[in-house]
């Protein structure tokens, strides 16, 4: 993640995010004996509960926060690890809300401690608890290994005095001399302070870095939070870290041996902070135990075979508490004015009319995994006041003028009917009860063209599976049939270009008609399209919208230089069609799946950086889309025959990929040569009648496959019309059936244990999009922010800490 970590003074991270009271001249509290402070991380984690504890005890009851208790929890990991698929991890230190509920959910089963021999388990029940992402408060994290360490320590120790005295561990707090300025700023006219961010790439700071954003990734994801704290400690020096979905603010280090109020005073700050400056969502709040009930005795689903029944156990999965989400009734939306585009824009300057409506939630059906970008979360809801079940989703958006709301795109799809779209039933940005909308504050300190991200919240009408979910390969492309119908309206009608055309935003709608089951295809996702009378307005920064697999080659290849067009997207429907068939389907790589894995990564994953720091990739796709070629062979099935089915499409398409790729040659030639690529690199059957499509939209053509004239080349597929016949001549066809391609098992995610982890991060990568790419100003010669000092963060493992999930990065 370039540019997206910033160092800043201490006085600068205390006034600007833990405002409050330091604790008073004289305070008796725990101090830190320097041989104890760094001989083990075990010894740290128990002296810095000590600290913390001894501090959170001089803390008035009348301070805004409940009161506080700090916990060693480094050997024992919250048990919903072990349900949601995520890697079992454990911060060493977790300070906690004292509470009945948190207190239940932290502390050790008494048949676990006795397991161990006697002493130990006097330790464990005296000193150790369990940690529990749902009620952390407060991360502190420690090594002792400088290697270990992602920041640079100071090379001198003694740098700071002390400014307490200290006896046995037991310390006086001293009040500090007046502040003197740490860090100088460039507008000073003097020289920049050094970097005490790591650059280097060791396995210790990398395997650190981890574990950093996996504990925090796991309170996001289960938390509703709009920022959030750690403290990092490597042998006697300690940073403060505050995490946003814009990036990781991190303070200046300092000796807590030898300047142990500091830590103190941070600690006694944040203890006396209110939920809110916390960062917690106030608009999110756990439900109560007759909301909660109501909940878990839904029962009005379609059919005894509705198949949301599953989805919705899953959110009512045990040890997941419920909440309540309000919306604002300012937020809902009408079915006048879906058809008329009329509702009237926030004004955020203005607190809410009051009135709220109350969602309830329980486990996500989705949440990104990464701590940065768009963070999405999606949940099956349950509406209160209209008794049923609908979809929601949170993330957070790029806040310009061209990065429009979701919930503003569909009132101007719905106002020109657009077809196979849902149907929002409330959206806007969320605010807090003084009408300030949630915002990311990371971006002031990252630098100056990065831009604020707004958190927005999205309620649908209509809860829908994945594509994935297809039930037969004619099933598949009735679905894609509708979907470039959709895609082609909302671009001719609407004047809206998708821009993010992926296997998860493809949706199948089953819903009951005249007493029977149908389906229908939902093009979703509308959060980085782009309006036809903005698309040719300059861009200023180097982007690519959408998800890297399924993003067009040439983009890949060549970031920043081509603007994002109609034939871009109706590229990433055919890397649909084939990551799909690659997934589900037999082919000639299905035979070795560690074969298959292979071909798939060096296909859709392999990424580099470039010499300007963009990602670039998609060189063996760009030689698919050039020679017109199918990535795989179909074995049995359609495969090799002249009837309507998968080979027969996929050929017709590879006609038209061809014929593209060709007539756009001559500007490819006139780049730079591409660099050689890195060597690294059974369902039931849905009938006919079940499928809701569009009428036929085209006179029938010459029966037989595509003719595609070689020359001259034309761009056939600028527009959707030699697309969508492809696609009518296997659908409707009147002589031959459809001959089916049987749908397999996920190929992906075969049960070893090696595929499997790796297939895991290919799941995971499938739902990103690019990273933020280098801006057009030279970002390295940007003036520092007062107060400020940014800097790269080039390791390895840098892409924990980015977002490739759909992060918009036009401005």
């Amino acid at each position: 993640m370039e540019d997206k970590i910033a160092q800043v003074s201490l006085d600068t991270f205390l006034r600007e995010f833990v405002p409050g009271p330091d604790l008073p001249p004289g305070a008796t509290i725990e101090g830190f004996c320097t041989t104890e402070a760094i001989s083990t991380e075990s010894t740290v984690y128990g002296r810095l509960c000590e600290a913390a504890n001894s501090v959170f005890n001089r803390v008035p009851a009348e301070a805004g926060g409940q009161r506080l208790v700090a916990e060693d929890t480094h050997r024992w990991v919250d048990l919903t690890d072990e349900t949601d698929g995520t890697l079992r991890t454990s911060p060493g230190v977790i300070v906690y809300p004292v509470n009945e509920d948190a207190i239940k959910a932290y502390t050790i089963e008494a048949a676990m401690p006795n397991q161990r021999r006697p002493r130990k388990r006097q330790r464990c029940e005296a000193t150790e608890a369990r940690a529990a992402w749902f009620w952390v408060s407060l991360l502190l994290h420690a090594k002792v290994d400088p290697d270990d360490s992602p920041f640079a320590i100071p090379d001198s120790a003694q740098e700071a005095s002390s400014q307490t005295t200290s006896t046995q561990g037991i310390a006086t707090l001293v009040p500090p001399p007046p502040a003197v300025p740490t860090m100088v700023t460039a507008s000073a006219g003097a020289d920049l302070p050094p970097s005490f961010l790591r650059l280097k790439t060791t396995g210790g700071a990398t395997r650190t870095v981890r574990q950093l954003t996996d504990c925090v990734a796991k309170v996001l994801q289960r938390q509703f939070l709009l920022w959030f704290f750690t403290v990092f400690v490597c042998r006697d020096h300690a940073w403060l870290l505050r995490w946003d979905r814009m990036g990781l603010v991190v303070s200046e280090p300092f000796n807590f041996v030898q300047q142990p109020h500091v830590l103190h005073n941070f600690l006694h700050r944040f203890a006396c902070m209110s939920d809110l400056q916390r960062g917690r969502d106030l608009t999110v709040v756990p439900a109560s135990e007759e909301e909660a009930k109501r909940m878990r005795c839904f029962t009005k689903f379609d059919s005894p075979s509705d198949w949301r029944k599953i989805p919705f156990a899953t959110a009512l999965a045990p040890g997941w508490p419920i909440y309540k989400i309000s919306v604002p009734e300012d937020d809902m939306i009408s079915a006048a004015q879906l058809k008329k585009d009329t509702k009237e824009p926030q004004d955020t300057s203005k607190p809410s009319s009051g009135r709220m409506r109350g969602f309830l939630v329980g486990k996500p059906s989705f949440t990104n995994t990464s701590v940065t970008g768009r963070a999405t979360k999606c949940h099956i809801a349950y509406d209160i006041s209209e008794d049923r079940l609908v979809f929601c989703k949170e993330y957070w958006r790029t806040d310009t003028p061209t990065s429009h709301p979701e919930g503003d795109v569909y009132l101007r799809l719905h106002s020109k009917n657009v077809s196979f779209i849902a149907t929002p039933i409330a959206a806007g940005d969320v605010r807090n009860k003084y009408g300030t909308v949630h915002h990311t504050r990371a971006q002031e300190f990252t630098g100056e063209s990065d831009r604020m991200l707004v958190q927005y919240r999205l309620i649908l009408k209509e809860i829908a599976q994945p594509l994935k979910e297809y039930t037969n390969s004619l099933h598949l492309v009735q679905m894609v049939y509708s979907y470039l119908r959709a895609h082609e309206e909302a671009w001719l009608e609407a004047g809206v270009l998708h821009r993010d055309i992926s296997g998860d935003n493809l949706m199948i709608y089953w819903y009951f008609e005249n007493g029977q089951s149908k389906c229908k295809a939902l093009l979703v996702d509308w959060g980085l399209c782009k309006y036809r009378e903005e698309m040719d307005k300059p861009v200023v920064r180097k982007n690519r919208s959408g998800t890297w697999q399924f993003i067009s080659a040439v983009l890949l290849v060549y970031p920043g230089t081509f603007a994002h067009e109609v034939w871009h997207d109706l590229e990433s429907f055919i890397h649909v069609l084939h990551w799909m068939c690659l997934r589900f389907h037999i082919t000639d790589a299905s035979a070795d799946i560690k074969n298959l894995i292979n071909h798939v990564s060096a296909i859709y994953d392999h990424s580099h950086k470039n010499a300007s720091g963009s990602s670039v990739g998609g060189y063996q796709k760009l030689r698919i889309m050039q020679n017109g070629d199918v990535p795989f062979r179909l074995i049995g099935g359609s495969a090799g025959l002249q009837t309507p089915g998968l080979h027969r499409l996929f050929l017709a398409l590879a006609a038209l990929y061809k014929e593209q790729y060709k007539w756009l040659e001559p500007q490819l030639h006139r780049l730079i040569s591409i660099p050689a690529e890195s060597q690294k690199d059974a369902p039931p059957q849905v009938q006919q009648s079940q499928v809701t499509m569009p009428s036929r939209r085209l006179p029938a053509r010459v029966k037989g496959q595509l003719v595609v004239e070689v020359v001259p080349a034309q761009p056939v597929l600028n527009d959707h019309i030699r697309f969508a016949e492809a696609l009518e001549q296997a659908l409707f066809s009147e002589s031959n059936p459809w001959t089916d391609d049987e749908k397999t098992i996920d190929q992906f995610a075969y049960d070893n244990s090696v595929m499997k982890q790796h297939m895991w991060m290919s799941r995971e990568a499938s739902r990103r999009s690019p990273e933020e790419e280098i801006s057009v100003k030279d970002k390295a010669r940007k003036r520092v922010r007062s107060g400020t000092h940014t800097v790269p963060w080039s390791t390895s493992s840098a892409s924990q800490l980015g977002s490739k999930a759909g992060l918009d990065l036009e401005t």
